[in-house]
């Protein structure tokens, strides 16, 4: 699923996901996944490591 998004913003993948807001998906990615969706997230994921 990481490389369908991978040139995206994370506030792109927040709208296509439907949160109307960044502060939405930030909290509730934080609460499901135990971290902030911040790019370092990103760069594990791109990387297989997670």
């Amino acid at each position: 699923m990481i490389k369908q998004f991978d040139n995206y913003t994370l506030q792109a993948i927040a709208i296509a996901s439907g949160f109307s807001n960044m502060s939405t998906f930030h909290s509730l990615f934080k609460k499901e996944i135990e971290m902030t969706p911040s790019s370092q997230y990103w760069d594990i994921l791109k990387q297989g490591q997670v």
